[in-house]
Formats: structure tokens, C-alpha cells, sequence
């Protein structure tokens, strides 16, 4: 995130986990379900809800070309971008992903896919700085990311 009105100090980049899970349909090459992906900071954590959509293409037998979409709710918890720069902070706002990998199928109901996705988040923040004063801003900010999930095709098994 960048800079915010009113704080002497710019959110730092941050690294760590993210992690989550999705439940989709799978209609032929197109998947479409409700994701949930949350990613842990030091100083804060990110929550992600919303619509996954993965276009898996299918035209080689062992790799399978995807890309994928996300369109989510997005806020931050348990602590501020900011640092103590930002206390009490509350946040709400949404964004999307967008990423492309590989998915393999391993048996005819499990497969393992690998991504790389880079997310837009925007936020309306608010929060009381280091002088009690009560600030509101709205702030952008990117993740870069590789994905690894592990699938389980429970309906509609693939034949291939």
C-alpha cells in the first residue's frame, strides 16, 4: 500500500503467506466457484473473499495450460499496514487477480496446479494516528504470488 494522508510514514512492503480455499463447479474447460484467501503480515492480515473463474485448456494430455480470474471483497484485521502509525484501523474494499500456470492431472479425480497471480486491492481506510486525530483514506496496493493448489474433482470426473 502506499502513502496516506495525514501519516508521516508509507506501509512498507511486506511478505508472508497466504493461504485459502475455494469451492467451484466445473463447467467442461471453465470452473467457476467462491474463493476465500488470506494472507498474513507482520503488522497486519489481508482477507480475501469472493468469485474464482478458472478457464482450464485441455488440448495436451499431461499439462494443462489454465488462467484464472478472481473478483473479491477485500479488508484488513488485527493490526494496520501502518504499523503504530495507524491505530484503531478498519478497512473495507475489494479487488481482482489475474494468473496463469499449469494444472496436471495426477489420478482421474485429483490434480496439482501452480500459478503466478498478481492481485489490485483498493481500501477505504480509516484509523487514529500517533495524535489521537481520526483519519479516512482510500489506498491502493499489488501482490505478486505463485499458487499451488491441490483438486479434487468429486462431480464429473474428467475421462482423460
Amino acid at each position: 500500500f502506499g502513502s496516506f494522508s495525514g501519516l508521516s510514514v508509507s506501509a512498507p512492503k511486506q511478505r508472508g503467506p497466504e493461504f485459502g480455499g475455494m469451492a467451484g463447479i466445473g463447467l467442461g474447460g471453465l470452473v467457476v466457484g467462491a474463493a476465500y484467501r488470506q494472507a498474513n503480515y507482520d503488522t497486519f492480515k489481508l482477507m480475501k473473499i469472493g468469485l474464482d473463474i478458472q478457464g482450464v485448456f485441455r488440448y495436451m494430455p499431461y499439462v494443462h495450460p489454465m488462467i484464472r480470474m478472481d473478483v473479491f471483497y477485500a479488508r484488513t484485521f488485527d493490526g494496520s499496514p501502518y504499523g503504530p502509525a495507524l491505530t484503531n484501523a478498519s478497512s473495507n474494499g475489494g479487488g481482482f487477480t489475474l494468473g496463469g500456470g499449469i494444472r496436471v492431472p495426477i489420478v482421474r479425480w485429483v490434480s496439482f496446479s501452480a500459478t503466478f497471480d498478481w492481485s489490485f486491492i483498493g481500501l477505504s481506510m480509516q484509523g487514529d494516528n500517533t495524535s489521537g486525530v481520526r483519519l479516512k483514506n482510500g489506498i491502493t496496493g499489488q501482490q505478486f504470488g505463485g499458487t499451488f493448489t491441490l483438486t479434487f474433482h468429486f462431480i464429473g470426473v474428467r475421462k482423460d
